[in-house]
């Protein structure tokens, strides 16, 4: 019997902690805790980087708490997982638009742009919205055509398409959950989407333990 995994909910004073810390603990899969210092990182088997807010403001907070480093080599170890949401994923890309000059972490292969107005269609993307996934056991004991909740005015651009688990459509098609080996990417907030958001941080959880 495997042991229960530890659980990180990084805290970089960007966004929505104590609900992430939440839903994972609902889980039950593993020891959720909040990681505030560097050296806490390598001690996890899963690390989880919330977001709401500006991809600078988060670049800069990493930088000033030593924390890019320790992200990477979590990253780098196929034995760990590292969970991307909403603005986290963003942060685990090369750049984005809405602050050029500042560097991602590099870990997936895209920038983030502005999503596209067009009438009745505002920005930010704000809501439930319907999200179709290519991976079932990303989806297993979700249907297949589900809502999922979403807070962003930026999207992921250039993904290669078999890393593209998910997608919805807003304007544009947008990624919503993307893959590359022990990195995952969440662009809505499955801890504000209520028992399919659940089911699928269960869905991931198992299948990476």
């Amino acid at each position: 019997m495997k042991t229960k995994p530890t659980i990180g909910i990084l805290d970089y004073r960007i966004g929505n902690l104590s609900n992430v810390q939440r839903a994972f603990e609902k889980t039950a899969i593993g020891l959720v805790k909040v990681v505030k210092q560097p050296e806490k990182i390598s001690n996890l088997d899963i690390l989880v980087i919330p977001g709401v807010g500006s991809f600078g403001d988060g670049m800069r907070e990493l930088l000033k708490k030593e924390f890019i480093n320790p992200i990477k080599e979590v990253s780098y170890n196929k034995n760990k997982l590292l969970i991307g949401i909403c603005l986290g994923m963003q942060l685990l890309g090369e750049s984005s638009e809405e602050t050029p000059g500042i560097k991602g972490l590099g870990l997936l292969p895209f920038i983030s742009k502005k999503i596209p107005t067009k009438p009745n269609f505002p920005v930010p993307h704000m809501g439930w919205d319907t999200v179709s996934c290519r991976k079932k056991d990303f989806f297993f004991n979700i249907p297949h055509s589900s809502d999922f909740y979403f807070a962003h005015s930026y999207y992921c651009v250039g993904v290669p398409s078999k890393l593209i688990m998910a997608r919805t459509c807003y304007t544009v098609e947008i990624p919503v959950i993307i893959q590359k080996q022990n990195i995952i990417g969440i662009q809505f907030h499955p801890e504000k989407s209520q028992k399919n958001g659940l089911q699928l941080l269960l869905n991931i959880l198992n299948k990476n333990r």
